[in-house]
């Protein structure tokens, strides 16, 4: 059986014996309603009658359902080749909700990767750092994501960092804020020579929960 938020258990069988040690996956025909922004309290229970350890017969979490916004920059534009060369790219959000989460997807064609120091700065004036001087002299940063919740720490990955990443800074620090507004993604390019561009970039903002 399963209960949302305290309401009634919705309770059906599952076929069995199932062996010690053994596991097994089941899909309630009668699914929860999740439709609502919010957090959900889930209690999952099993019911047998003649188990005689009830000490696990009961599992609890939390899930929260919140609307998310992604926006996305698709203009190509220059990035260096001069020392501390700045470009910026500017995405607006016509969603004005609180922020419970804010991840960045980029995707950046440059040789020499440290030479980048790159930030998100909010409608605010909020800035926070997304990675500086990192990657060596690899090349590019291709599909790569900046998300607080990524397992990974953008430091300690390599070029062309696929993937997500958390960031140096803390996107944490835009929590509680409204969204609406412009957001711009600056890239200093802080040595002569290597050059290269910002092929596009977007922003997705989930809105913390009613």
């Amino acid at each position: 059986s399963y209960s949302i938020n305290g309401a009634p258990s919705v309770s059906e069988n599952v076929a069995g014996p199932l062996d010690a040690g053994a596991s097994i996956s089941y899909t309630f025909s009668t699914l929860g309603n999740f439709s609502m922004d919010g957090i959900y309290t889930i209690v999952a229970q099993t019911l047998l009658e003649t188990d005689s350890n009830a000490s696990n017969n009961s599992s609890q979490v939390e899930i929260l359902n919140a609307a998310c916004y992604t926006r996305i920059n698709n203009d190509v534009l220059d990035i260096g080749p001069y020392e501390d060369t700045v470009t910026t790219s500017v995405i607006t959000m016509d969603e004005n909700v609180v922020i419970e989460n804010i991840s960045v997807s980029l995707n950046i064609e440059h040789t020499w990767n440290s030479d980048l120091d790159v930030k998100l700065i909010g409608p605010d004036g909020t800035e926070v750092i997304l990675f500086e001087d990192i990657g060596g002299s690899g090349d590019n940063f291709t599909s790569t994501v900046l998300d607080d919740n990524a397992s990974e720490a953008i430091n300690t990955g390599s070029a062309p960092f696929t993937g997500s990443f958390s960031p140096q800074g803390s996107l944490n620090d835009f929590n509680g804020l409204m969204s609406a507004g412009d957001w711009t993604l600056s890239i200093t390019d802080d040595t002569n020579a290597d050059g290269g561009r910002l092929l596009d970039w977007s922003i997705q903002i989930c809105s913390a929960a009613s």
